[in-house]
């Protein structure tokens, strides 16, 4: 029989890290960004209103193709 009790705390650590972390994650690749949580959004680059923030690289890969 498998368990997924070890995946499971280690899902756990992980967002308890990412709540830890002063900085925004990216809500597409959920790789910490640049931008604090602290900053309001309207200082925040490659946040898109209705979605979250993004990182560089997720915003241009997705907003490129709209050129």
């Amino acid at each position: 029989m498998i368990s997924l009790r070890p995946f499971s705390s280690h899902r756990e650590e992980s967002e308890k890290n990412k709540a830890d972390s002063p900085y925004e994650s990216c809500i597409c690749c959920h790789h910490p960004t640049d931008q604090l949580k602290a900053d309001t959004l309207w200082q925040r680059k490659y946040y898109v209103e209705g979605a979250g923030q993004l990182c560089r690289q997720c915003y241009d890969r997705i907003y490129s193709n709209m050129k």
